[in-house]
């Protein structure tokens, strides 16, 4: 057994849960809905933050990934000289979301600009 120590300002730890500790429904049903409420409102509260921008960043990759899919929805790079818009940026970010979401889970796909 590995024991692994946590910083103290760790809250939460989740697990890929999918299928594996609880139905698939859970996540199509409770954690999809919680992130569409609460992905832009995040996303504003943490945009400064590095681990946020990591984040995007890595959303940023996957659209290049689906490519082949229809409808894929890209996240501009920022231009490094502080002139992006940080609520445009966002914008793209929830977008980018709410496509992955329709476009895994077989609905609302394409959803651009929902609030």
């Amino acid at each position: 057994m590995v024991v692994l120590s946590v910083p103290a300002e760790v809250s939460v730890i989740l697990l890929d849960i999918e299928g594996t500790t609880t139905p698939i429904a859970f996540v199509k049903d409770i954690l999809f809905p919680y992130v569409k409420e609460n992905v832009k409102e995040y996303l504003k509260t943490h945009w400064e933050e590095e681990e946020c921008q990591q984040d995007v960043n890595l959303l940023r990759k996957q659209p290049e990934e689906d490519s082949h899919l229809d409808g894929a929805v890209p996240i501009p790079a920022a231009s490094g000289n502080g002139a992006d818009d940080p609520h445009w940026m966002i914008q793209a970010v929830v977008d980018n979301v709410y496509w992955q979401r329709g476009c895994r889970c077989g609905g609302e796909a394409g959803q651009r600009g929902v609030n």
